[in-house]
């Protein structure tokens, strides 16, 4: 029975690996544009599908670092910014 237990214990433990996760966004010029443990766009579609009219040009990552620190986005939901010309800070 304590085998049970134990099997069920790490099903359960490498579960939450996948629920914990650090997205990172980059510009055009490779700066972090935002970076957080929320995903930054609609992660039930495509990514190529949502990212570009969030992020034109950008690209993301996504991990399962223990830290993610988090960096304000520069683009607030319906209104994007260019930052191909303009920086983030």
């Amino acid at each position: 029975m304590r085998f049970a237990y134990f099997l069920l214990g790490a099903v359960l433990g490498a579960a939450s690996f996948q629920a914990s996760a650090c997205y990172t966004v980059y510009d055009r010029s490779d700066r972090v544009v935002y970076q957080s443990q929320d995903p930054p766009v609609d992660m039930s579609r495509p990514i190529h599908e949502t990212l570009p009219s969030r992020y034109p040009g950008g690209h993301m990552t996504f991990d399962t670092a223990a830290e993610c620190p988090a960096t304000p986005p520069i683009a607030a939901r319906g209104h994007v910014i260019d930052t191909a010309t303009h920086s983030p800070c």
